[in-house]
């Protein structure tokens, strides 16, 4: 019988080891498992749009520059984000349990698999064009937490164009549609106030594919401001010449001690204004410099540190950029002068346009 017994321990011992070797690897999967499911499932973090909220999935709590994580990692928590649904320029807002010191959004690129630059700081506004976006966002706290996070947002499509119209509010649209017959080039801005489009295709496959824009004539041409026509025409010149034309107006006005004129040229994409302010008292001119204010009813100009030359005269000259002529529509301006501790106020009229 004793024969057997080194046998026998030799085989329960060969047991042992290699149900301990085989059950290893389960109880070291277990943790990447719990791990795995907790950043599936986080419903106190929300991405937020002013009509949804859906929980964001967690990439990382150990970290805040989402420039290191991999492409597989990001494209897991895709499949298991859900967007949220948003209008184009909604506000899209991140809601944490605990408010963060911190927060930039990126967006991912799935094309190429890389990270943009940062779109958002604290919050981020949807884009125009529909679709669905992936958004990653990275957190901080002032106790030293730190988080990225994923999610998605599908922008509705609300027109047909949507995606010509220019990716942002600070820009017009112009847009031509025409048959491929017709070569029309849509002169550019040159202070880049719009973007233009030329869209070539049959009168048919046109009005199918832009069924809420009245193509019934063609060649046809709109200048959008955001999702609004501004202007509309089917004659070329009459388009070029809405986006070139140059508005001249003059503003002139007195008070017993100054007299001012203000002369403005305004186009599509920027708005200069000259100032010109005149000593006409009796009495000595101002001692040294002075200040005077041009007031609308929505802004006010200020200058400072002003001078008179020897025609007693002080010269001001501004320009602005933007959408469309910022002094087009005004007919005065109050004009406020101070000097030596006093003070005149007048208004000055529009007096001639062209």
């Amino acid at each position: 019988m004793k024969k057997y017994i080194l046998p026998g321990l030799i085989m329960i011992i060969s047991i042992f080891f290699l149900n301990t070797v085989i059950d290893k690897p389960e109880e070291e999967e277990k943790p990447a498992e719990k791990t795995e499911a907790a950043a599936s499932t986080q419903p106190a973090v929300r991405l937020s749009s002013p009509k949804d909220s859906k929980p964001m999935v967690l990439l990382n709590d150990e970290i805040a520059d989402p420039s290191g994580l991999k492409a597989k990692t990001i494209k897991d928590a895709i499949k298991k984000a859900k967007a949220v649904d948003a209008n184009p320029f909604d506000q899209l807002m991140p809601n944490f349990p605990a408010t963060p010191s911190s927060v930039v959004f990126y967006e991912w690129q799935a094309d190429s698999e890389l990270l943009s630059q940062p779109v958002g700081v604290e919050f981020h506004l949807a884009p125009r064009e529909p679709g669905e976006k992936v958004i990653i966002l990275s957190a901080e706290w002032p106790d030293g937490k730190k988080g990225i996070y994923l999610s998605k947002i599908n922008v509705k499509r609300l027109s047909s164009y949507q995606h010509l119209l220019a990716p942002d509010t600070d820009r017009l649209t112009v847009l031509g549609f025409f048959e491929p017959e017709y070569d029309y080039t849509i002169p550019s801005s040159p202070y880049e106030t719009y973007i233009k489009r030329e869209v070539k295709g049959t009168a048919e496959e046109l009005r199918s594919n832009y069924q809420d824009l009245p193509l019934d004539m063609l060649p046809v041409f709109f200048v959008f401001q955001n999702d609004t026509i501004m202007f509309q025409t089917e004659d070329f010149i009459e388009l070029t010449a809405f986006l070139t034309k140059e508005t001249t107006s003059v503003f002139k006005g007195e008070s017993d001690n100054w007299e001012v004129r203000i002369t403005t040229k305004d186009t599509l994409g920027q708005s200069m204004m000259e100032t010109v302010i005149k000593y006409k008292g009796r009495n000595a001119e101002p001692k040294g410099e002075f200040e005077m204010d041009l007031n609308t009813e929505t802004s006010t100009w200020g200058t400072i540190g002003l001078t008179l030359d020897n025609q007693k005269e002080a010269s001001i000259l501004s320009t602005m950029t933007g959408i469309t002529g910022k002094h087009m529509e005004n007919k005065e301006y109050e004009v406020s002068v101070r000097w030596d501790g006093k003070e005149e106020k007048f208004k000055v009229h529009l007096t001639d346009k062209n």
